[in-house]
């Protein structure tokens, strides 16, 4: 069939042309349009608050991580700021000493005259009382040093127990840096006294280790303050020293005068001091024994102090590679009252608790001076040093 016929029968109307596919957009109203919007803007809405979510939470784990820091900075830098306090106001009564001593001794001056023929005097009574007895003190000195290796023994044992008297006691409950104290000044023949104490300082196990011997060494043996402010005088008098790398026994008289309304008239005072070294960490054991005379010749309540001392490395406040050390101190001062004698007559307990009290918070503060002197002399010495190299060079 051609082309011509093929038309002629279309138009014919025999082939119906075929119709149109194309459909018709259907017409979408103003109603559905708006709630086709209402739908894309809550599908909007929703993954912006995901996004918003995960951008909070990002945030606050890094402002955690930097507050963390933060904090731990801020306490490395409060614990140098409590060293510095302490020893400011160490030193404001070091000053407020220093302007009494010069007053004490204008006035001494003036009376050092009368001064040194009472002394004389005394020196002639005392060479006296040796010629009358020559054996008095070579038979006090054997007997003497018996008594220190018996306390040395006895600091043995304390050694020994050391890690079950810290968790009897409850060391690790006490503040760190901080201290508890517990007072029964009723006490008879038992612990009237117990202080237990966490200290923090900024320096090495070693250098630290050095400072808390000294510091140890001189508990006993300083002037104190609360006996100052009664307008008494102790002047101490050796007898027996013995001192090692790591032990340490002295036996030692106070001399008390201007004690109003006492008759003590001297102290006898033995004391012993260990140091053990262990893997990761250092034990201090000290062991002392005060014995009080009256004037009438009638003896005192004896006294026992035992101190027990470890120091370890703990981590930095930082996590930083500062050196931090820990020292853990127990303090138990007990009484013991001879036979068939009165309590009462024989000693003044709150006066015995405030000369503990002071002998003991000042052991944190003589560590603290000895470690920033030992520091600050160490620094003058690298300082020399690179002074010398570079003039080498």
């Amino acid at each position: 069939m051609t082309g011509t016929e093929l038309k002629a029968l279309i138009i014919s109307g025999q082939i119906l042309a075929p119709k149109s596919t194309t459909k018709r957009r259907p017409r979408v109203s103003m109603k559905q349009q708006i709630n086709t919007l209402h739908d894309t803007v809550q599908e909007l809405t929703t993954q912006l608050q995901l996004l918003e979510s995960k951008a909070l939470r990002a945030k606050a784990v890094q402002g955690d991580s930097y507050q963390r820091k933060r904090s731990r900075n801020a306490s490395t830098t409060q614990l140098w700021q409590q060293v510095a306090e302490r020893q400011l106001e160490r030193r404001q009564e070091a000053e407020k000493d220093n302007t009494e001593l010069r007053m004490m001794l204008e006035q001494q001056v003036l009376e050092a005259k009368n001064l040194k023929r009472i002394l004389k005097r005394r020196t002639r009574i005392e060479v006296r009382m040796v010629c009358r007895n020559p054996k008095m003190l070579e038979n006090d000195k054997p007997d003497d040093l018996n008594d220190l290796r018996e306390l040395l023994r006895c600091s043995d044992e304390l050694y020994t127990n050391v890690d079950q008297q810290f968790k009897e006691k409850g060391m690790e409950f006490v503040p760190c840096p901080g201290q508890i104290r517990h007072v029964n000044s009723h006490a008879i023949n038992d612990v009237f006294m117990e202080v237990m104490v966490q200290q923090l300082v900024p320096f090495g196990e070693k250098v630290t280790e050095d400072a808390v011997w000294a510091a140890l060494g001189q508990v006993g043996m300083q002037q104190l303050q609360c006996v100052k402010d009664i307008n008494a005088q102790v002047d101490f008098f050796a007898q027996n020293t013995q001192e090692t790398a790591d032990t340490m026994m002295i036996s030692y008289t106070a001399i008390t005068s201007g004690l109003q309304g006492s008759d003590l008239q001297t102290t006898h005072i033995r004391k012993v001091m260990r140091k053990y070294v262990e893997a990761d960490r250092v034990v201090f054991i000290s062991r002392m024994e005060v014995q009080p005379q009256y004037v009438p010749g009638r003896v005192g309540i004896k006294q026992w102090c035992d101190i027990q001392v470890v120091v370890e490395k703990t981590c930095s406040l930082d996590n930083e590679s500062n050196m931090t050390t820990v020292i853990k101190s127990r303090y138990s001062i007990s009484r013991h009252i001879p036979f068939n004698r009165d309590s009462r007559a024989y000693t003044n307990v709150k006066m015995a608790i405030a000369v503990w009290d002071e002998a003991i918070s000042r052991v944190t503060g003589d560590i603290e001076t000895i470690l920033l002197e030992a520091d600050s002399l160490l620094r003058e010495q690298n300082l020399i040093k690179s002074g010398g190299s570079i003039m080498l060079h």
